[in-house]
């Protein structure tokens, strides 16, 4: 397995070598999961079809014999629409355990092909439910599952993330982290989000973000800040993010409310905090300031906007051949990225609006075939160490 971590690209050796794998390392372990999925699957057609047959009854019988105006036709529509719910909501609570579990014991596994990748599943609302059902923990319990920290695996540096991305709310989904080429990476699915409240205590909620994060810990750090996206950036914002959180929820509130209470008698540890706390402040004044990077290549500045603390170290990074590299992986993408590079971090947002690293349900868990597009979604990523070079180094 030594050789099969080294490499994405696509060659017939290779696809082989993960056919062997999957039949031998894989299949095992789905053919557990396969007789539930079945099971789950003629549950969730039987109850489709029993609920469908019961709205389209109720919305019948309640269209009034003569239909005068469209406000006759609001009471079947009110019943198909308690229908769609009442329908939905158990399939997705099956589609969503039976995702967490099967994830579980498959991914590690079939992770295991590039390299040594962990998974980290989400804490959603279904899984809660399932968690505290499965250990009869009650509400109780339930309560406990749905705020617990949700940030606790996730190492994103959100000082770094607001810089491209204005957000007051977050919500994580699938992680997967581990080494590939000796560079440490990070992929995780997540979203993020402005939340504003009016007057009237109502609540509005504007995605500002929705796709995975790449992150890699690179062998090289940068003096400054260089930052690329497919749109303008406020330069104000590069410079000095809104590290704070406008609105917290309820998993924010429990775990300051948990600092306080380690803290209260601590007045040492609550002085060391602050002081830390100023420190960053002062150093993040200090920063040079960022401005547009005006590159020689229009092909790149048609689709990528730079901005930089320092020029020099910008052009240095971003050769003609790294530049190619960029403009691969924004066609790969339909363009929607964005990356910055500091300290020895790179962060790389791709905003595809889609459920990444889903799993297969409504077809066999032991066939190939329909991992197609995890395996897809996956390579691709990963293939950006080789794409963008990142363990090579750059002269700086």
């Amino acid at each position: 397995m030594e050789n099969q971590a080294q490499s994405v690209q696509k060659n017939a050796k290779k696809s082989q070598q993960f056919v062997d794998y999957f039949n031998q390392n894989i299949v095992p372990r789905a053919q557990e999961l396969e007789s539930t999925r079945e099971k789950f699957v003629n549950i969730v057609k039987i109850w489709s079809i029993i609920v469908a047959g019961i709205t389209l009854v109720l919305a019948i019988a309640v269209i009034p014999p003569k239909i005068t105006s469209v406000e006759a036709l609001y009471a079947p529509l009110l019943v198909i629409a308690i229908g769609c719910i009442v329908g939905y909501t158990p399939v997705e609570f099956i589609r969503r355990v039976f995702s967490y579990n099967s994830k579980k014991k498959i991914l590690p596994s079939l992770l295991s092909f590039w390299g040594k990748f962990s998974y980290i599943p989400p804490v959603n609302f279904y899984v809660a439910i399932y968690s505290a059902i499965k250990n009869k923990t009650g509400v109780a319990g339930f309560i406990q599952e749905i705020t617990k920290d949700k940030t606790s695996n996730i190492s994103i540096n959100h000082a770094i993330l607001k810089r491209l991305l204005d957000y007051n709310d977050v919500r994580y989904d699938d992680k997967i982290v581990g080494t590939f080429n000796d560079i440490k990476v990070e992929l995780c699915e997540l979203e993020t989000a402005i939340v504003r409240r009016d007057s009237k205590k109502g609540t509005s909620r504007q995605t500002t973000f929705k796709g995975v994060i790449f992150s890699a810990v690179m062998n090289k750090k940068f003096k400054g800040m260089t930052a690329i996206s497919n749109t303008h950036l406020d330069t104000n914002m590069l410079d000095h993010p809104r590290i704070g959180f406008d609105n917290f929820n309820a998993t924010d509130i429990l775990n300051i409310g948990k600092q306080l209470i380690q803290t209260a008698y601590d007045k040492k540890q609550l002085i060391q905090k602050n002081n830390e706390l100023e420190k960053e402040e002062q150093e993040i004044k200090e920063l040079p300031r960022s401005k547009e990077v005006r590159l020689e290549d229009p092909v790149f500045r048609q689709h990528f906007k730079v901005y930089s603390t320092d020029q020099i170290e910008a052009r240095y990074i971003l050769t003609t051949a790294f530049m190619n590299r960029i403009l691969k992986l924004g066609e790969a993408y339909k363009w929607k990225i964005k990356a910055i590079f500091i300290n020895n971090n790179i962060y790389i947002l791709i905003d595809v609006r889609k459920n990444w690293f889903e799993m297969p349900f409504f077809k066999s868990s032991i066939d190939i075939n329909n991992y197609k597009e995890f395996l897809n979604d996956f390579t691709k990523l990963l293939a950006i160490t080789e794409i963008l070079k990142l363990n090579q180094n750059i002269g700086m």
